[in-house]
């Protein structure tokens, strides 16, 4: 009958299926009217909703409704529904899974950018809701925009996965300092200089496996200077210097 007491518990478990989760965001829908509503898990990481309250369902609920209830919580999210039953109430559990979607972002999460915006995600509105798939797709397009016109990159595990780029420069007469495309650096592997004229067979020298004390190296400018002399500089010309590094950051951008 509408309205009449039913309490819908449930818990969540993270991915482990033993530890509880708490202050988790859970939300119920009513299938029938289209009404939705959230709250937080206690420390046991237990929530209830007393679905007979107007401020659950406004529409109230009724023996045989569908009730999807789900989570999507810091890169995982789980879902089911039940047919609820006028019994006095309804125990039910969630368990975490990994969101399917990859690569994951790295400058925000889906629910900072739903919190951001006031949206909901399409489980909870199927109206204005939007899916966590396209959040991460359009999220991927924004970071590798701000990457390019900043020349940098955000690693988004750890610093395992910083990006390694071998760059040619041009050098001037008398020339001995260079900047790469790309900062900041975290390793400078090989500073090559050309010895033979432009246009003629290369002779490539690797100072920085000879010799890295003739090197100055500013990482976080990605400035590489020579200290060595006249001796190791390259011929002037196009594509004289060959640079192998890597670089990236492994924080997040203040963005």
């Amino acid at each position: 009958m509408p309205g009449s007491p039913h309490n819908f518990g449930i818990t969540v478990f993270d991915t482990d299926e033993t530890t509880r989760k708490a202050d988790v965001q859970v939300t119920i829908r009513n299938e029938s009217t289209n009404e939705s509503k959230s709250l937080n898990t206690s420390s046991t990481g237990r929530v209830i909703f007393q679905l007979a309250n107007a401020s659950v369902f406004a529409s109230g609920w009724t023996a045989g409704d569908r009730i999807s209830y789900f989570v999507l919580y810091q890169g995982f999210e789980a879902k089911e529904s039940i047919l609820v039953r006028d019994t006095g109430g309804t125990t039910v559990t969630l368990t975490l899974v990994s969101i399917t979607v990859a690569p994951s972002l790295k400058l925000f999460n889906v629910q900072e950018f739903l919190d951001t915006f006031n949206i909901s995600v399409y489980d909870e509105d199927n109206k204005n809701g939007i899916k966590p798939q396209v959040i991460v797709m359009v999220g991927q397009s924004i970071e590798k925009e701000i990457e390019d016109l900043t020349n940098r990159t955000w690693d988004d595990n750890g610093g395992d996965n910083y990006t390694v780029t071998t760059e040619y420069h041009d050098a001037a007469r008398y020339q001995d300092i260079w900047f790469t495309d790309k900062t900041p650096c975290t390793e400078i592997t090989n500073f090559e200089v050309n010895s033979q004229a432009e246009g003629d067979a290369a002779s490539w020298t690797d100072i920085k496996a000879e010799d890295d004390e003739d090197l100055n190296i500013n990482l976080a400018r990605g400035r590489i200077g020579l200290t060595s002399g006249a001796s190791q500089l390259p011929e002037p010309g196009i594509d004289q210097v060959r640079i192998t590094y890597k670089h990236g950051q492994s924080t997040p951008a203040n963005v």
